[in-house]
């Protein structure tokens, strides 16, 4: 049986390239909850041809009202379950410290995924490494990717993650 593999997804700056005036070809647009949306196609038929052992974990202030689930998932054509991690895991951490960072963290106990590799994709990573565990920097562990909010997940990052999958056998 393959390793299970957990992808972490932010959505503002990773998916959502709105306001960038793209010229990416497979741009495509909608609106969800109120607000316009920009996407690659390609980016989303790449998350749905994923191996099914890869686990599709939205970590995004979208989760309010679990708008990622209910608005962003018909929207966008995801095809594939996901789950939805809640920033109330984060407890009352200081303002200063990254909230997803504590949620992940908490999650992962919670869920028993202590020890399971995954990959992390959210465009805030560089300014807040300093707030993510050290329990989520084991070396070989997770693949940490943080684009740029104006391109989001481009082709170099999706070679990145199949190398990553090939390295764990998935």
């Amino acid at each position: 049986m393959a390793e299970q593999v957990d992808l972490y997804l932010d959505f503002d700056g990773v998916i959502n390239i709105n306001g960038t005036r793209s010229s990416y070809l497979d741009a495509s647009y909608g609106k969800a909850a109120g607000w316009k949306i920009e996407w690659r196609k390609g980016v989303i038929d790449y998350i749905n041809s994923l191996p099914e052992n890869v686990n599709l974990v939205w970590l995004t202030t979208w989760e309010m009202n679990n708008l990622a689930e209910t608005e962003l998932v018909p929207l966008l054509g995801i095809t594939r379950p996901t789950v939805t991690i809640s920033r109330a895991l984060a407890g009352s951490s200081p303002y200063h410290e990254w909230w997803k960072a504590r949620a992940l963290n908490a999650w992962r106990e919670l869920e028993g995924r202590e020890d399971r590799k995954f990959i992390w994709i959210d465009d805030d990573l560089e300014s807040s490494f300093h707030d993510i565990p050290e329990a989520l920097l084991s070396e070989g562990l997770g693949l940490l990717m943080c684009p740029d909010w104006r391109s989001g997940i481009t082709e170099e990052f999706m070679k990145e993650i199949d190398k990553f999958l090939e390295e764990v056998r998935v």
